[in-house]
């Protein structure tokens, strides 16, 4: 018995030993973010050039440019913010959004400033980027914007941009597109201005109810009460904070937002300072019940960002929370970690890593899992840098003092297959919008496996005023086939797809309806030629290959673009008459 219960122990820690590897230095990187300000800043995992890699975005104190990370796909990336267009962004950036605005099938980037002009940025066609925040119409002045988030309130095909901002004297704005390359300012005919007396720091757009209207939460500051927008379908919203019992009063830093129970409902996860972070349960009638308490993810420190995640791919949303501490007078009168006054010393803390454990509980697994090094992080993002099927994480670190080696940012890769002998499969699903949104913005995703279906939202703007992939990974455990996957679109259309393979990249265009069936059938002749390779080579110099009518079976490698790589593995099964093999 004895035997058994220590081989269970051995077993266990060589699952979750050590799940992530710090890869910063080797990766380039690096950034560093000496105090600055309190509040910190966040970043973006987005793959900007669509070559298939997922890139990284890191907002800069004032006086440095942007740092943009082109993923090269072999764990490396190069800073290319300059040789792009963005190396005269150097006001303090906070947040960086990238989306396709304009739906020219090229990503764009929106940066919020603080105290300063927030800045839209256009993709010339070719990845570099041209200023246009004035001819846009969005060169209104905030001293005080914290975040933003991409959304498409009213479901005509286009994203629109909320934004809030920290001063009482600034109410938060909501610009409306146009559909012509110019926004206009309608938060007062929506009813979205965050009240007079509210400080916002932190806000995400989701679906709460279900109805594919896209909803607006907002953590504010200073434990003045959240806001929550229900989106009323006709460009108008309801203030529904109370009587749902969103309306918090918290010193609000992080939202995250997932179904942790897999109710067919998102639950939101907000962070706090040391007085207890909350998990509101989604109880499908409206309301929401905080839960945090019961499950043991309080964490009681000054918390910031916060991802939900299935680092191992089993299908359950696991929870990562960013943690720091400064030292001083707490609630209760006691020394420890407070925001309340009688402050001393900055002290790094240990981030944490909640594991879901399936039956409504989660384990903290922290010692295991490779993220506790002494940083105070404030914004994280997710996503797959080396399309492993393994999420990986990249955390903003700032605000140290005492140890200025603390402050550099840091990526996280997920090392899960290499902790354990049995690996979970995966699916990845991209989607590509014809009546929606080009990102698919709002979108639902439903994935059904193993008599579960798990639901995630196409969100652009989370954790503390960062973003992750817009390519949404699901677990699927050992499921070697994955029963349906059904995309609700903001358009209203739904698209299905059944007994579809997993560990793959899916790239589902709206109204598709099925998988990009034959992969290297670029015109969709049922067959594989040489007209097929001209097809792909042309597409890929061209860089339009997803606008194509069967472009997506140029992506042969599945790793989600398109490029040499495609061009070499059709041609070589063509060559040997083995493309559908």
């Amino acid at each position: 018995m004895i035997k058994i219960i220590l081989l269970i122990i051995i077993g266990y820690n060589q699952l979750t030993g050590q799940l992530f590897e710090d890869i910063t230095d080797q990766s380039g990187t690096a950034v560093y973010r000496p105090q600055y300000s309190f509040f910190g800043a966040g970043a973006t995992m987005a793959d900007f050039d669509q070559d298939g890699y997922i890139d990284v975005f890191v907002a800069t104190p004032n006086g440095e440019a942007l740092k943009v990370f082109h993923n090269l796909g072999n764990e490396t990336f190069e800073e290319v913010a300059e040789l792009i267009g963005l190396g005269d962004e150097n006001i303090e950036s906070i947040n960086i959004l990238v989306a396709d605005y304009d739906n020219d099938g090229h990503e764009d980037i929106f940066v919020v400033n603080w105290q300063g002009l927030s800045n839209l940025y256009h993709n010339d066609g070719d990845n570099t980027y041209s200023l246009v925040t004035e001819e846009a119409g969005m060169s209104i002045y905030f001293e005080s914007s914290r975040a933003g988030c991409w959304l498409d309130y009213d479901r005509d095909g286009d994203l629109d941009l909320y934004m809030v901002n920290r001063l009482l004297e600034e109410l938060n704005i909501l610009y409306r597109n146009n559909g012509d390359g110019t926004f206009s300012d309608v938060t007062q005919i929506a009813g979205v201005d965050g009240h007079i007396d509210k400080m916002g720091l932190v806000v995400i757009s989701f679906d709460y109810n279900n109805d594919l209207w896209p909803d607006i939460y907002i953590g504010n500051d200073m434990d003045v009460g959240n806001i929550f927008y229900r989106n009323n379908g006709d460009g108008t919203f309801t203030d529904i904070s109370e009587e749902s019992n969103m309306d918090l009063a918290f010193s609000s830093m992080g939202l995250a937002a997932g179904d942790y129970d897999n109710n067919g409902y998102l639950d939101i996860y907000i962070t706090n300072l040391d007085w207890g972070n909350a998990l509101m349960r989604n109880n499908g009638d409206g309301t929401f019940t905080d839960v945090a308490e019961e499950l043991g993810l309080l964490v009681n420190l000054i918390c910031w960002g916060a991802n939900f995640i299935d680092h191992n791919n089993d299908g359950l949303i696991d929870l990562f929370v960013a943690a720091s501490c400064i030292s001083g007078t707490g609630n209760d009168g006691s020394l420890g970690c407070s925001w309340n006054g009688g402050q001393s010393d900055v002290l790094p803390t240990n981030n944490v890593l909640f594991q879901n454990q399936g039956d409504g509980q989660f384990v903290d697994i922290s010692g295991q899992s490779g993220l506790e090094g002494p940083y105070l992080t404030t914004g994280s993002a997710i996503g797959d840098i080396n399309n492993d099927g393994l999420i990986d994480i990249y955390e903003v670190n700032e605000m140290d003092p005492i140890s200025p080696a603390s402050n550099y940012s840091r990526l996280y890769r997920n090392n899960y297959s290499e902790e354990t002998s049995e690996i979970n499969n995966w699916i990845k699903v991209k989607l590509e919008g014809v009546e929606s949104n080009r990102n698919g913005i709002g979108s639902r995703i439903e994935v059904s496996n193993l008599g579960v279906t798990h639901i995630q939202d196409v969100i652009c703007g989370e954790s503390y005023s960062s973003q992750s992939s817009l390519t949404l990974s699901f677990g699927l455990r050992h499921s070697s086939v994955i029963e349906s996957i059904i995309i609700k679109w903001p358009s209203g259309t739904v698209d299905e797809l059944t007994n579809v393979q997993p560990n793959q990249v899916l790239i589902v265009q709206e109204g598709g309806g099925e998988e990009c069936g034959e992969l290297g059938d670029l015109n969709g002749d049922g067959g594989w030629n040489v007209l097929d390779i001209v097809t792909l080579a042309n597409c890929v110099l061209a860089g339009n290959c997803a606008e194509l009518e069967n472009g997506c079976a140029g992506d042969l490698n599945g790793d989600g673009g398109y490029n040499v790589l495609d061009i070499v593995t059709l041609a070589n099964c063509v060559l040997a008459g083995n493309c559908g093999g």
